[in-house]
């Protein structure tokens, strides 16, 4: 049994801002991969790492490229495009993620109407991170990053997020009534 010499003590991790500035400062090319290694550890129910790092790598590969260069790659690129393991589902969130980081960078009149839909679609992102705080807690930065996003480009939050909504223009109506 070798002696050890040193005791490996517990480092404090940064605080999520601090990552997020970090991860912003990435290429957008290296951005996921650098997520899933700053993120993943942190994470209550922890994805395999070199799975996940894998599925990342497949980037925006097609199956047919994927068929053509063989070896293990169509079977990587079904399982990320299936969502259907929990790697490939952490890997797409954090795709989805990254996205919004881009958004983050650039004044909103660049956005296409899908990311301003997108930003106030549950389905898109919150769902997906509500499960685990970390997640859930970037997501939230990612976002109030992006109103405050919309709000510099002299848009408003609320509108835009009633269009997204499919609600623009239709009167707003409660269901009481008053006696």
């Amino acid at each position: 049994m070798p002696l050890r010499l040193f005791r490996r003590r517990p480092v404090a991790e940064p605080p999520l801002a601090d990552v997020l500035a970090g991860l912003m400062a990435a290429r957008d090319a290296d951005r996921i991969a650098l997520m899933v290694l700053a993120l993943g550890p942190r994470l209550e129910r922890r994805p395999d790492l070199a799975s996940c790092l894998r599925l990342a790598a497949m980037g925006g590969l097609t199956g047919e490229a994927a068929a053509r260069l063989g070896g293990p790659l169509p079977d990587l690129v079904r399982e990320r495009l299936g969502d259907s393991t929990h790697e490939a589902r952490f890997v797409e969130t954090l795709a989805r993620l990254a996205r919004r980081m881009e958004l983050d960078a650039v004044p909103a009149r660049h956005w296409t109407g899908d990311d301003r839909r997108r930003l106030f679609d549950p389905d898109f992102l919150a769902r997906r991170c509500a499960g685990e705080p970390v997640m859930a807690e970037l997501n939230d930065l990612l976002w109030h990053a992006a109103v405050a996003r919309l709000r510099q480009a002299g848009e408003n939050p609320a509108a835009v997020a009633l269009e997204a909504m499919g609600l623009a223009g239709k009167p707003v109506t409660s269901k009481a009534t008053v006696r």
